[in-house]
């Protein structure tokens, strides 16, 4: 039996694409529109290129076989042999896999870095008491030097340091060699041509066997003496990749000292919450100020931001008592520099910023962060899955994830642009382990001091929410948002759509004092971005004259799938402005019935697009649905 739908392509031609089982048992998931279905409307200006070779995904690119293929594209220090199932072994959509690749080349980032100019080898100590002579080491294969803090931290661009498999004990290496910190904080950037590669030894990696370095932080005997609790923080141009990372503080990388940074293929796990910290993330892009991150999360395991006890067990993932602020943490958090409110504004900004056009606008506040790619990772065990802590310019690609126990799946109040929209796209959220997930996709944050929407030019396409309590998306107002071609799978009391005041209100005041609206009128109510920004806007006289100059557009439901009749609920009334009673948030809703539904299920390994081997990531995900 074949169930058919249409989607629409970049073109915004109807393409029509089939699945073909014959049972409704299900091993694995697999989204109708990742068969070969193109992405939803809105997403054409994200496609930035296309790659016919193998692409970047650790297994190849297409459907995967019961053995796993290693793309031609990687580099021999990241060929492993095996597979560990902690590590994903997904492929990513293949239009997913054209942005990265696309965007990889146009960094200068590669899977495949140039020949070393000087290959480094580093073994764990052989004793963390003693540092005599036979502790130093002299860097070769034959002789490889112990302290890797050391070597890490005084490498130079081109250098490749191959660690030994084992265990290092990174708190108890610090204390041998007398470093003043256990971190991996080094001073020296790479280049484009000659970045600087920190692996497992290519020839001694196993991943099945256990064969990798170990990275332990000892976050159980240690504090860190800097600042800023984390494990890692890269300077530009630097790739960290076939690593086992455990047991740091709060963070285990801290993007945000450079850019042109590739995280690839790690497990990076078991990340105490410290209580005394803001923005906790086990993968963290941080503050940096005038320019591109340009930064790759690619097939990596991020998992296990909690509390625990002395046995190792999760006690709690919200922050210990007594503090309770359980905002800004989640498996992978980041805070960004442009956003528009008072920590961005330069002193020479207007009194009346409503008269400002969008160039003025740009003269006065601080570059962008952005360009960052997350790219066929499996995020679970946090409060949240992949998520940002303010409004910021992007573009960043959320693309091909697999996110699970989590409260909430991705949270992203960032902003793209119209000719680079956030894309948020083929990633899986589902409701499974020890936390009930709350919200799969929100968009927008609860700010009050805004210049622009919370979440303009953001597309949510080709996702798949299910079982979320709340609800599947949830809106924090935005402009020329597009929220295409999903499926959202709802079991329980949530609903489709939650929508919460967001936008524009008065009242701001930035560095140099100024009202951000000097005499603005705009109401701040529910509802108000899913009208144009055009005179037909019950609200257009009272927008910023910026705002007016560009003619956005209202958000967009379209070609979505359900479970049943999807509700939109609105946390609130609007005091004034439009009525939404009959508005058709979705104007092209389908509703599949639970046999339809079990048709967009694989039946076999073989088939499942991101299944992958023995069992693969998603062999749980089929008994999430009745």
């Amino acid at each position: 039996m074949d169930y058919y739908t249409p989607m629409k392509s970049d073109s915004g031609a109807l393409r029509m694409c089939a699945q073909r089982v014959s049972t409704v048992t299900t091993v694995g998931l697999v989204m109708l529109a990742l068969a070969g279905c193109a992405p939803g409307p809105g997403t054409s200006t994200t496609n930035v290129g296309s790659s016919s070779s193998g692409g970047t995904g650790v297994s190849g690119n297409g459907p995967t076989s019961s053995s796993p293929t290693i793309s031609s594209s990687m580099s021999s220090a990241s060929v492993f042999v095996g597979a560990d199932p902690s590590i994903p072994q997904f492929s990513g959509a293949p239009a997913d896999q054209s942005i990265i690749d696309a965007a990889m080349s146009a960094a200068g980032v590669s899977l495949t870095p140039p020949a070393a100019v000087k290959t480094v080898y580093v073994a764990p100590p052989t004793s963390y008491t003693s540092t005599g002579a036979s502790q130093i080491g002299s860097g070769t294969q034959a002789d490889p030097y112990r302290n890797l803090i050391a070597a890490v931290n005084n490498a130079t661009a081109g250098e490749h340091i191959y660690l030994e498999p084992g265990t290092y004990e990174m708190y108890s290496m610090a204390q041998a060699f007398g470093e003043s910190a256990d971190e991996l904080n080094p001073t020296n950037s790479g280049t484009q041509s000659d970045p600087i590669v920190v692996t497992t030894d290519p020839a001694t990696l196993n991943w099945a066997t256990g064969t990798v370095a170990i990275l332990d932080f000892q976050n159980e005997i240690s504090i860190p003496s800097s600042g800023r609790y984390g494990a890692i923080f890269p300077k530009s141009w630097w790739t960290f990749e076939n690593l086992d990372v455990e047991h740091a503080l709060d963070r285990i990388f801290w993007l945000g000292n450079g850019q042109y940074d590739l995280i690839y293929h790690n497990d990076l796990h078991n990340v105490t919450i410290s209580g005394t910290q803001d923005n906790i993330g086990i993968v963290s892009v941080m503050r940096l100020s005038g320019g591109d991150y340009n930064d790759f999360i690619i097939g990596n395991n991020i998992h296990g931001l909690a509390q625990y006890d002395a046995n190792g067990n999760v006690t709690s993932y919200s922050m210990p008592a007594p503090v309770s602020d359980d905002v800004n943490i989640g498996c992978t958090y980041s805070e960004d520099d442009q956003y528009y409110n008072s920590n961005t504004y330069l002193s020479s900004f207007p009194t009346n910023g409503n008269s400002l056009t969008i160039a003025q606008l740009a003269t006065y506040t601080a570059p962008p962060d952005n360009n960052v790619y997350f790219y066929e990772n499996a995020v679970h065990g946090c409060m949240r899955g992949i998520a940002n802590k303010e409004p910021a310019i992007g573009p960043w690609y959320v693309l091909s994830n697999i996110i699970y126990n989590v409260q909430e799946g991705i949270k992203m109040p960032l902003s793209g642009t119209p000719a680079n929209p956030l894309l948020i796209r083929n990633n899986i959220i589902y409701n499974s382990g020890a936390q009930q997930l709350q919200t799969g996709i929100k968009l927008g944050g609860a700010m009050t001091n805004r210049f622009l929407g919370d979440a303009d030019n953001v597309t949510v396409a080709n996702n798949t929410v299910i079982d979320a309590s709340s609800a599947a998306t949830l809106h924090n107002g935005g402009f020329n948002d597009v929220v295409d071609n999903n499926l959202f799978v709802t079991t329980g009391s949530g609903v489709a759509h939650r929508i919460l005041p967001g936008g524009y209100v008065d009242g701001g005041v930035n560095t140099a004092g100024q009202n951000w609206f000097n005499n603005g009128t705009w109401p701040n109510a529910i509802g108000e971005y899913l009208f144009p920004v055009n005179a037909s806007n019950p609200y257009f006289s009272a927008m910023p004259d910026f705002l007016q100059e560009t003619g956005w557009s209202a958000m967009s439901f379209s070609g979505n799938l359900y479970t049943s009749a999807p509700t939109v609920v609105l946390n609130a009334t609007p005091l004034v402005g439009p009525n939404l009673s009959g508005t058709d948030i979705d104007q092209n809703a389908t509703v599949l019935s639970w046999t339809k539904l079990s048709l967009l299920f694989r039946n076999a390994a073989t088939d499942d697009f991101r299944a992958g081997s023995s069992p693969g990531i998603l062999a749980t995900v089929g008994s999430q649905i009745p």
